[in-house]
Order: structure tokens, then C-alpha cells, then sequence
């Protein structure tokens, strides 16, 4: 039987919240430039689809 964790309870020395707040200063969503390598653009836009990810979890989470 697998134990149920709350996001609250992790102890990662800071909240799920404030990881995400975090995240979000760091890899904000961004309009890529024409002039940018596709390989940049792409690399981008995977920083930016994981906080997506975790926002979805944590919002999926408190509708349950």
C-alpha cells in the first residue's frame, strides 16, 4: 500500500508555494526572438513547461 504525501509536508525546508514563486522569477513565460537558435527556444520553453507542470499539480490538488 503506497503512502499518500501532502505537498505541504515535504520537507524541503521551504513550501511547494514558494518553491513554484521561485521558479516562476526564474523561468518566467517569454515570447521567443526571431533571432534565437531553435535549440535555445526549445531549451527554454522545457524550463518553463516543468513550472507549468508543477502550477497544474498544485492547482489539481486544491480542486480535489
Amino acid at each position: 500500500m503506497q503512502i499518500q504525501t501532502s505537498h505541504s509536508t515535504l520537507n524541503l525546508g521551504l513550501t511547494v508555494e514558494r518553491l513554484l514563486e521561485e521558479l516562476e522569477d526564474k523561468f518566467p513565460p517569454q515570447a521567443p526572438h526571431p533571432k534565437e537558435e531553435l535549440n535555445t527556444i526549445m531549451y527554454q520553453a522545457g524550463q518553463r513547461s516543468i513550472v507549468e507542470w508543477i502550477n497544474k499539480r498544485i492547482n489539481d490538488e486544491d480542486l480535489s
